[in-house]
């Protein structure tokens, strides 16, 4: 037995809020494999993850 925190191997860190999140729950990137929370998901249009092929793309030009 471990002593410390209880850690579920099923959560993550949104890659878009940083919040926990189930790995086998809410939106997955088809790409990268990040996982969201379903609002963070599309709230940013697509995924969080830094220079992956499904991150909304800047419309500034």
């Amino acid at each position: 037995m471990t002593s410390g925190a209880n850690v579920d191997d099923d959560t993550v860190n949104c890659s878009y809020c940083l919040g926990a999140v189930s790995r086998s729950r809410g939106p997955r990137c088809w790409s990268c494999g990040a996982a969201h929370h379903r609002d963070c998901w599309y709230a940013n249009g697509g995924c969080a993850q830094f220079a992956c092929v499904a991150a909304p793309k800047d419309s500034a030009s």
